[in-house]
């Protein structure tokens, strides 16, 4: 989110890079809207890329930019054109520039329909100047089936796939739907995203979004193995997001340039998400999960209960689908062996016999407590004992449907 950069320079972006760099990702899709400083700060993050042996992709944010002309699909031609050239640019295998939106499917440019004008913008008008794109957007909600979408769009990003829409766990199955629409004879590509996390917390006043998705049963890992197992069909994977504080969804570290989002965000560290997913990446990208060499245990959880009140958030209120998640500790055990793992929050205890890989655990936190201890034993020999201050709480003050993220030893 390049709106969340406005006080980086060219070292927050080295920083930034080398962190994600770090787990193997490849590249920062870039969503940026319609602020002009924004350019600026996309500037220094190509050349840091470029420094870094880093890429970056551009993604339009059409709920910010303007796209009711001619001179709108100008200036994203223009915008495309910029950095075409520059090292850092992420393209195919062809030299294709990957270009992608959020949103987008009520922009017609001044023409009589969004396929003639999105051509225009991300095609006749980059081609003009020698460049050529490979567009990915991710439009609400299209069906992406028929010959106008592939006149135009080289891949499918359904954004929504990255979380369950109702009060169910993850499947595969909404990927299996979009893949339908995927025109392999017309060389489409399938960019799956995955999230961590979804909640959202603004008034009316501001941007009205006061909702959760249900994420329990530890989406972000089983997610990552649903991509694993059916990578023959995932050209690429967009982590959503690095930096998206608003909706809780960030893995990267929490920066001072928050849009209003410091209440729910502010104490809530989440970049035990992108360590873990350095594993998940490399098995993705593989086939072959890589031999856990370190014993690490991962943990998150709520700060409250989901039917907590919170007396002074009347203006608010309770999130909107608050009722779709469950009060657990949810721990991914990584294991160099078999062994005990016992976990303990507050007067909540529970003990498991672990094996040797990816260990995936829950523990009731319905109590209130100030931490979590967790200790992994093999025969009489203790591996580590680690405490995590994942409080939780029946009596909060405000809603906050965030959640603390912890990994040690």
């Amino acid at each position: 989110m390049v709106g969340n950069t406005y006080s980086y320079t060219s070292s927050t972006w080295a920083t930034q890079i080398a962190l994600a760099k770090a787990q193997g990702i490849d590249a920062f899709v870039l969503n940026f809207g319609s602020p002009s400083w924004e350019l600026d700060r996309m500037q220094d993050g190509y050349n840091a890329a470029a420094t870094a042996g880093f890429k970056m992709f551009l993604s339009f944010d059409m709920t910010s930019l303007t796209c009711t002309s001619t001179a709108d699909a100008n200036s994203i031609s223009s915008t495309i054109v910029r950095w075409a050239n520059h090292a850092a640019q992420l393209k195919d295998s062809n030299g294709a520039v990957y270009v992608g939106t959020f949103s987008g499917e009520n922009c017609y440019f001044g023409q009589g329909d969004f396929a003639t004008g999105w051509i225009q913008a991300v095609k006749t008008g980059p081609r003009n100047s020698g460049v050529t794109t490979k567009f990915i957007p991710s439009f609400f909600p299209v069906n992406y089936h028929g010959a106008m979408f592939t006149s135009f769009m080289d891949g499918v990003f359904p954004w929504n796939n990255a979380w369950p829409m109702g009060n169910y766990d993850i499947s595969w199955s909404s990927d299996v739907s979009t893949l339908s629409s995927v025109d392999r004879t017309h060389g489409q590509v399938y960019m799956a995203p995955i999230s961590p996390w979804f909640f959202t917390h603004y008034g009316q006043d501001t941007w009205n979004k006061n909702w959760i998705y249900r994420a329990d049963d530890w989406m972000y890992s089983t997610r990552w193995e649903q991509l694993i197992t059916n990578r023959a069909s995932v050209d690429l994977v967009q982590i959503i997001t690095w930096n998206d504080y608003g909706e809780s969804h960030y893995i990267g570290p929490i920066g001072q340039d928050q849009p209003n989002s410091n209440a729910w965000v502010d104490g809530f560290d989440h970049t035990a998400w992108s360590t873990i997913s350095g594993y998940y990446i490399q098995a993705y990208k593989t086939g072959v999960a890589p031999t856990i060499i370190q014993d690490k245990i991962y943990m998150w959880a709520r700060p409250h209960g989901k039917s907590d009140n919170a007396p002074n958030d009347n203006y608010i209120g309770r999130p909107n689908n608050a009722d779709w998640t469950d009060d657990y500790l949810w721990i991914v055990l990584f294991s160099t062996g078999s062994g005990t793992l016992q976990v303990t929050q507050g007067s909540s205890q529970a003990t498991w016999q672990v094996t040797a890989g990816v260990n995936k655990l829950k523990l009731a936190s319905g109590v209130t407590s100030s931490g979590v201890t967790a200790t992994l034993t093999r025969g009489s020999a203790q591996v580590f004992s680690y405490f995590a201050p994942i409080t939780f709480t029946h009596s909060p003050s405000t809603y906050n449907f965030n959640a603390f993220v912890f990994s040690g030893p």
